[in-house]
């Protein structure tokens, strides 16, 4: 069966684009999914296949079409948080035009209150995640379409079975139940579990990759079948160890361009598992002048014109334009959008500029490569923040005014940052502007605003230390305990050991009662009255890069990632079909670079004048 068949069985064919350059062609288990009813929204199945036999884009198909067609929710299922983000990282490259995709696990809590409150398309997720979401949001499944729980052998794996066996189980009792999409590998025996699952069972032994099982032992000889035959093969030199032996034949297959999963028993041998092959390994999609070419187009934004728009109201285009999907990272409040709308007709009326604020921190994060000075990750935000708000000032004539908006002078109290360290990066992040504002339109200006103007310099720091204290006496009542925790891990990220004061020599329980301080002057920082006035107050539209805050619009930060920019570090992703903006935090880009997954490639550019952090671009590779 050909993707496009798929139009008759109900897929939106905008999904069928998607899917065609994925795929043109389905594999035998993809047929008899979607035909025993995968796309319906419905129906029940239990997919049990090997693997390669294409079973986890048959939940991919259901979870997306479902999401679409129905304007509802969609829950993807995972074991564990590596192949969570690697699902998400996947569906919202191919999707982000058209859904809301979310990701929740333990290290990233940021969209779980849109996934409580149903703000989302298709959420990827842990098992053990969505147990908790189901004690806190009890509805959550009513508001579910369909629900794929992948790896589901994962069933007959002690504690971990157990617990997903109790998911399953309040999945199976609830009184309106998603429909539910089990993937699984092959399987010794069903069981009755289709039955258990009250799912279609669709099972095949299909291999389209052969699978050679082959024995290797120190002599570094491989032993196999071949039919019914057994045969012997030198694969590599005999080596002294078993670790050595792994190593080894990691080597000699990945030097023949294949790719190689290795798996260990324990998490422990996991960790004590040798270094594998390191960059010169890793297959790249891209030439490195490719990659100069990419960043040199950074300074100039592709402003693409709008499609035309039938007679519709110029607000009612406005307000589409500023919260389209595209650009949108999670579904926008009924609050946020009567105030997005109010603001929007208030310029068009008085013929003025649409203005935007843009909160920052006005620093760069100590662990970032570049610091104090800004990198490729401010360069990308500025670029992506033109592209998403040029069509903006294409249909209206006043056009745009987007404030960066920063309270200078300031960190040195709350996360101990020198003075000297702000004001470089300010004024770099300036010049910056500069260069970007150079070619764009000129009803289109980028700038930035120091929030210290609306005060006298002792009125500001009077106003600080009061909300401090008001967070030392308040600060439990005014906070849960997992959201005091979330901003103390925030804090500590952004506290410098050494910087205005020498902290490195604190104990450990000494560090840690700073670290709630600083997380203290944060909030106290947030709380300044004219900030808020100034930025979203006020006759200003709001964007923010983290869920959560009221009257704003959440924005990604670059086409990859929602991560501060101030706070990251500006990559290049090598994907098969792009190069893609990205901003990682710099422990994220070391286990890359662990992995051999880094390069940095030398570029020549006007930037140098401002930073020598420009002098190379960092390049995240071996990634479809």
């Amino acid at each position: 069966m050909d993707v496009r068949d798929l139009s008759s069985l109900g897929a939106p064919q905008a999904l069928i684009d998607v899917w065609q350059e994925k795929v043109e062609a389905l594999t035998e288990i993809q047929v008899r999914a979607v035909e025993a009813g995968a796309l319906d929204g419905s129906t029940n199945l239990l997919v049990v296949a090997p693997t390669t036999s294409g079973k986890t884009f048959v939940g991919e198909v259901a979870a997306t079409a479902s999401a679409y067609s129905r304007r509802r929710h969609s829950i993807f299922l995972v074991p564990f948080r590596a192949l969570a983000e690697e699902h998400y990282e996947l569906f919202r490259a191919r999707y982000g035009e058209l859904l809301s995709v979310v990701i929740s696990t333990s290290d990233y809590a940021e969209n779980d209150a849109d996934v409580r409150a149903g703000n989302f398309n298709l959420a990827v997720m842990t098992y053990e995640k969505l147990m908790g979401f189901l004690v806190q949001a009890p509805d959550l499944l009513a508001r579910c379409t369909t629900l794929v729980v992948d790896e589901v052998q994962t069933l007959g794996e002690g504690e971990r079975g157990a617990r997903l066996e109790m998911l399953l189980t309040q999945v199976l009792l609830a009184p309106e139940r998603p429909q539910l999409i089990a993937l699984s590998a092959s399987l010794d025996e069903i069981g009755g579990l289709d039955v258990w699952l009250q799912a279609r069972l669709v099972i095949s032994a299909e291999r389209p990759v052969p699978l050679t099982e082959t024995v290797c032992d120190s002599s570094g000889r491989a032993t196999f079948l071949k039919g019914d035959e057994l045969m012997q093969r030198q694969l590599v030199s005999a080596q002294p160890e078993r670790e050595e032996l792994l190593l080894a034949l990691v080597e000699k297959l990945v030097s023949r361009g294949r790719q190689v999963i290795v798996f260990r028993s324990t998490v422990r041998s996991v960790h004590d598992t040798p270094p594998m092959p390191r960059t010169d390994s890793v297959h790249r999609f891209h030439s490195d002048d490719e990659v100069r070419s990419f960043a040199a187009a950074q300074l100039k934004p592709e402003l693409e014109p709008p499609p035309p728009v039938p007679q519709v109201d110029i607000i009612d285009q406005l307000v589409a334009a500023l919260t389209r999907g595209s650009f949108r990272r999670t579904k926008i409040d009924g609050e946020s959008a009567v105030d997005v709308r109010r603001k929007v007709a208030a310029r068009v009326q008085d013929n003025s500029p649409i203005s935007l604020t843009i909160p920052f921190g006005g620093y760069k994060n100590h662990r970032a490569r570049s610091f104090p000075e800004p990198d490729w990750a401010e360069l990308f935000n500025m670029n992506y923040m033109a592209r998403y708000l040029f069509p903006v000032t294409a249909r209206y004539a006043p056009g745009v005014i987007a404030y960066y908006t920063y309270t200078s002078r300031v960190m040195d109290v709350v996360s101990n940052i020198p003075i000297e360290a702000t004001d470089s990066y300010m004024d770099r992040f300036h010049q910056l502007l500069s260069v970007v504002n150079q070619d764009l339109p000129d009803n289109l200006r980028l700038t930035t605003f120091d929030i210290t103007q609306q005060y006298d310099r002792p009125e500001l720091l009077k106003e600080l230390r009061t909300n401090f204290e008001d967070n030392q006496e308040r600060w439990q009542a005014k906070f849960s305990a997992d959201e005091r925790a979330k901003r103390v891990a925030s804090a500590q990220r952004n506290l410098i050991p050494r910087g205005v004061q020498d902290f490195s020599n604190l104990d450990d329980d000494a560090w840690a009662s700073r670290c709630e301080e600083a997380a203290m002057w944060c909030e106290a920082l947030d709380s300044l009255e004219r900030r808020r006035l100034f930025n979203k107050y006020s006759e200003h539209i709001q964007l923010v890069f983290v869920r959560g805050p009221s009257l704003s619009i959440h924005v990604g930060s670059c086409d990859t990632a929602a991560h501060h920019f101030w706070s990251g570090t500006g990559v290049v992703h090598d994907r098969q079909r792009d190069l893609l903006q990205g901003i990682m935090s710099e422990p994220k880009i070391e286990s890359q670079a662990s992995a051999g997954y880094v390069h940095d490639v030398a570029v020549e550019t006007p930037l140098l004048e401002i930073s020598e952090s420009f002098s190379a671009v960092p390049v995240i590779a071996g990634s479809t």
